[in-house]
């Protein structure tokens, strides 16, 4: 028979199970549950408000939001035929910058992520709206230096000629 002891030390090895999981696939750090229930409780007891609240979801006026911003990036690519990456290169006083206007959405491409492409490495600095039919642009800073790691997203441009310098 099962002391609660032991479903005390099992509940904690199987949180320890779930949250090693988390960490690694979603990249996400999930609290103790003794812990998350101790701050929900305090929570309770001095009235704080949900906005502070890890366990917070977001009020219809900001989900209709971000139903809204989907369904508008949604309706960009509707009609639009999917053509290849458009790179163009450019230098200025900071850096060497890379924009990359594509057809289609890149949703892994969140600032600050360090892309590689061949055997360069830039640094997504922003994602703008830009033009049909390439309505997303993606504006990359090139790195002096290599990052190596889990979180580097690469990228395989559709071919070396397509990359324009300005002159």
């Amino acid at each position: 028979m099962h002391t609660p002891a032991d479903l005390v030390l099992a509940s904690f090895l199987g949180e320890g199970l779930i949250r090693i999981v988390a960490a690694i696939s979603l990249e996400q750090i999930l609290p103790m549950w003794l812990l998350a229930l101790a701050d929900w409780c305090y929570g309770k007891f001095t009235h704080r408000a949900p906005e502070g609240d890890a366990r917070h979801l977001p009020k219809r006026k900001e989900q209709l939001q971000s139903f809204l911003q989907a369904a508008k990036g949604a309706a960009k690519t509707l009609r639009l035929p999917e053509l290849p990456d458009e790179l163009l290169e450019s230098t200025d006083g900071s850096g060497v910058f890379l924009e990359i206007a594509c057809s289609r959405a890149k949703p892994e491409w969140i600032p600050p992520k360090v892309v590689r492409i061949a055997d360069v490495y830039y640094r997504l600095e922003a994602a703008a709206p830009g033009r049909r039919p390439r309505p997303f642009v993606y504006r990359l800073r090139r790195l002096a230096a290599g990052v190596p790691g889990r979180t580097v997203l690469h990228y395989e441009p559709p071919q070396v000629p397509d990359l324009v310098k300005p002159s």
